[in-house]
């Protein structure tokens, strides 16, 4: 670790400080490695000297990175030194000055090292910008595999010389230092890269806070005495100080801001819907929702400050997914409390039939289901080209094996359009009769007379007769026959008839020809508006027919109400009023009845019989 931060320390002090101060740092770090190397300190004093060594390199990269755009902008600074050096190099080897040349071969050298650091530094830098922690170890592997690739150390034994030569020369003297700093930089270059390997997710996680602006506070906070007494202990756990305080401002945060967000979407919801009750059923609707992603995003949040703000892949995948499922449960009370609302208003205005409505609202569920299939199935990393290319081939086979659900769903469009029948009515299709309780996309459900529940696919209820006893306006029918004793005088029967018919053309609860019903539509249809809006007024009161054991008188008419109770209370008292009159004229109600009668000749032998015997 230490030669990875002296590798740090020299690319951001070429631009943050002045040359030689670089340079000076390097060489210290350079004592330090020969110190530590030296076989005359203890083993405490190794340690003593590593944490010292490891702290001011834990500094400077903490400048460094605070500094990233410019390190990544910073041109080499070595390229003239190189340059000259390298005509230096050639002018001593035209005049034969083999020393000095081997001198500047292993200073050139030495750049390149320099150079070939700072190359693979700013490269693990730049690859910091990449959306998560796998994609740069995967870009560091290659980067350090270029790196050795690339490297190629000096032949040692084209500088073997004698200890005679080396003291008569300062030439050789100088090569020497060369080689001595050489062989430490080397030693620099592989610790380097050893220290990039292992170090991988420190460096990201300091980038990645470095860009929210945290490093320099989250460093403050494990500097302080209370990061020092807490970190040893949160180690354990994979935490430290500084997470700890950031979760903790997170939570506290997350609370203030939902209290803030629930009294704005109150205030805006009273703007938009104007009464208080339809605010509170909408916020009923959403409020367990919203409180659930209020909680996915704290739990995210603290996991990613656990993660030290890696890119943990399965991690986003899982939270991502999380929040499209919460924002189609969102969506889907949403819109069921709005249609609610909307269905009340309309109750009140009869603008728009419920169904309309609650058919809209099953096809945006549906839509809302799909398009949040499909976004899941995009994070997870399905191709969506290739799913929708499928669906294009095997449309026909999906249409084929759904061809009664797709019926079903334009037999439900068929019922609206034709307006057949709506909620509420009381229908009679093939011997099923009941109330009609929801008109869906498969089938339509209705509540039987007995309190069972029936489903009807669509299409069968667009493609069979219906009956809709709910489709009147004005006349539910009484028709019964009133059998009177043929014993009974025709002018009272006479009587009676008038009377009957007089009674209902004066019933209040009867309709008449003179009976007027309110209707405020105009309608250009070629039909009767009576016949299309359910008016029946027709009365008829005649004697019908001589029965076999009764006179009968038919009563036809329809009284105003169709509710049916309205309409039972209407036809009793009706009957009480006919039951009065035929008393009124000696009638009397007529029963099943058989009358004997003697044959006349049997009556007189009879009394011929009697006459002789006297």
């Amino acid at each position: 670790m230490k030669s990875f931060f002296i590798a740090l320390v020299f690319l951001f002090s070429l631009n943050a400080f002045a040359g030689d101060m670089v340079y000076d740092f390097f060489a210290k770090q350079m004592e330090m490695e020969k110190k530590i190397k030296d076989h005359n300190i203890t083993t405490s004093e190794i340690e003593k000297l590593v944490d010292m060594q490891e702290g001011q390199y834990r500094k400077f990269v903490l400048k460094l990175i605070a500094k990233k755009a410019k390190f990544v902008e910073m041109s080499d600074p070595d390229i003239a030194k190189m340059a000259k050096l390298r005509r230096r190099m050639q002018i001593n080897k035209q005049r034969g000055n083999r020393y000095a040349y081997l001198r500047d071969e292993v200073e050139l050298k030495n750049y390149e090292i320099y150079r070939d650091m700072r190359k693979s530094l700013k490269e693990v830098v730049l690859a910091t910008d990449v959306g998560s922690l796998n994609e740069f170890t995967n870009m560091v592997n290659d980067i350090i595999t270029k790196h050795y690739n690339e490297f190629t150390p000096l032949d040692m034994k084209k500088y073997q010389f004698s200890k005679e030569e080396v003291a008569a020369s300062p030439i050789l003297q100088k090569l020497q230092k060369n080689i001595e700093t050489n062989m430490l930089l080397m030693q620099v270059n592989n610790t380097l890269s050893a220290e990039l390997m292992e170090n991988i997710d420190a460096i990201y996680n300091i980038v990645v806070l470095s860009g929210y602006g945290l490093f320099s506070i989250a460093h403050k906070i494990n500097s302080s005495d209370f990061g020092q007494i807490l970190n040893p202990i949160l180690s354990y756990v994979a935490l430290d100080a500084a997470k700890v305080v950031m979760i903790i401002f997170v939570i506290l945060i997350i609370f203030v801001l939902r209290r803030i967000f629930i009294l704005l979407v109150n205030k805006m919801l009273l703007l938009v819907l104007v009464r208080q009750s339809d605010a509170e059923l909408i916020l009923e609707g959403t409020s367990k929702i919203f409180n659930w992603t209020i909680t996915a995003i704290m739990l995210h949040m603290i996991l990613i400050i656990y993660a030290g703000f890696n890119d943990v892949r399965w991690l986003t995948k899982t939270f991502e997914i999380t929040y499209v499922v919460l924002a189609m449960m969102f969506l889907y009370r949403l819109f069921n409390a709005v249609a609610a609302i909307k269905i009340e208003d309309l109750n009140r205005t009869k603008i728009l039939r419920n169904e309309v409505i609650n058919l809209g609202l099953k096809a945006t569920n549906v839509a809302i289901f799909i398009i949040g299939t499909i976004v899941i199935l995009k994070i997870i990393g399905f191709d969506l080209t290739a799913i929708l290319s499928g669906l294009g081939i095997g449309g026909f086979a999906v249409a084929f094996a759904a061809k009664d659900s797709i019926a079903n769903i334009f037999g439900s469009i068929s019922i609206l359009m034709g307006d057949l029948f709506e909620q509420g009515d009381w229908i009679d299709i093939n011997g099923m009769e009941g109330t009609v309780v929801e008109i869906g996309l498969r089938g339509t459900t209705i509540r039987t007379f007995d309190n069972a529940l029936i489903s009807i696919p669509n299409f069968k209820l667009a493609d069979s007769g219906i009956k809709n006893w709910s489709r009147r306006t004005m006349g539910r029918r009484i028709k019964m026959q009133i059998g009177v004793t043929y014993e009974s005088d025709f002018a009272d029967i006479r009587n009676a008839v008038n009377e009957i018919r007089s009674m209902l053309q004066e019933h209040p609860g009867i309709a008449s020809e003179q009976t007027e019903y309110l209707s405020a539509e105009r309608h250009a249809r070629l039909v009767s508006r009576e016949d299309l809006r359910g008016v029946k007024r027709t009365m008829l009161v005649y004697m019908d027919q001589f029965s076999t054991s009764s006179i009968d008188i038919l009563l036809y008419c329809f009284s105003r109400s169709v509710v049916w109770s309205e309409w039972l209370e209407v036809k009793e008292d009706v009957m009480y009023k006919i039951a009065e009159i035929l008393k009124n004229n000696n009638l009397s109600f007529a029963y099943p009845a058989m009358t004997i009668h003697k044959a006349q000749q049997q009556h007189k032998d009879e009394s011929s019989g009697l006459a002789g015997m006297k």
